[in-house]
């Protein structure tokens, strides 16, 4: 299986957050979530602990797309 197939990103409301954040899940169990409170530029991402492991194992690559996938959504839906 691809390994960007095994991410999902979720778009919501945060009570920590002013605006949406991103949730981003790796075979469905949370593994980051991404807020841009300060603009695109300076979008953050809380990376969480793997749940069944010491370490998240997966491609880089797939990762850095969805990572910027979820970036520009948020920006997509704040500017609307």
């Amino acid at each position: 299986m691809n390994d960007i197939n095994r991410f999902r990103i979720s778009v919501g409301d945060d009570d920590l957050h002013e605006d949406l954040t991103a949730e981003i899940y790796f075979d469905e169990k949370f593994l980051a979530l991404v807020s841009q409170e300060s603009g695109l530029e300076r979008a953050v991402v809380d990376l969480q602990r793997c749940p069944d492991s010491d370490a998240w194992s997966f491609n880089l690559d797939a990762f850095l797309k969805v990572l910027d996938q979820a970036k520009h959504r948020l920006w997509e839906l704040r500017r609307q």
